[in-house]
C-alpha cells in the first residue's frame, strides 16, 4: 500500500507539472477544462495500472506491464470518443494532454516498483 501511495503522489506531482505546460500550449478555458479532466483520468488509469503491475510482480511482471498498457490504450481510445462527443471537449488538448500524462507517468512505474 505504501508503494501505491508513493506512486500516486509522484504521479500527481508529475501530472501537475505537465498540466502547467499543457495550459501554456493550449490556452483558453475549454482547453484548461479538457486538460484537468485528462489529468484526473490519467491519475486513475495509472493508479489502476500500477496496482495491476504490483499484484503481478512475483508471477509475471511483463504480463502486468502488458495489461497496464492495454488499459492505457483503451482509456485513450475511449476518452477520444467521449471527449469529442458527449463531453464536448477540445479534442487536441484533451487527447494530447492525456497521452502526455500517461506516457510520463508510465515511466515512473519501474522506478516506483523497486522502491
Amino acid at each position: 500500500m505504501k508503494r501505491a501511495l508513493r506512486f500516486l503522489a509522484a504521479a500527481a506531482g508529475l501530472i501537475a507539472l505537465i498540466a502547467i505546460v499543457m495550459v501554456l500550449l493550449f490556452p483558453g478555458a475549454e482547453n484548461a477544462r479538457a486538460i484537468a479532466i485528462s489529468a484526473v483520468l490519467a491519475l486513475a488509469v495509472q493508479l489502476a495500472s500500477f496496482l495491476i503491475l504490483h499484484a503481478m510482480r512475483g508471477q509475471g511482471v511483463m504480463i502486468g506491464w502488458g495489461l497496464g498498457s492495454l488499459l492505457r490504450f483503451a482509456a485513450l481510445i475511449t476518452y477520444g470518443f467521449l471527449a469529442a462527443g458527449a463531453l464536448g471537449l477540445p479534442l487536441a488538448a484533451a487527447l494530447f494532454s492525456l497521452a502526455a500524462f500517461l506516457f510520463a507517468t508510465s515511466i515512473l512505474e519501474p522506478v516506483m516498483l523497486e522502491r
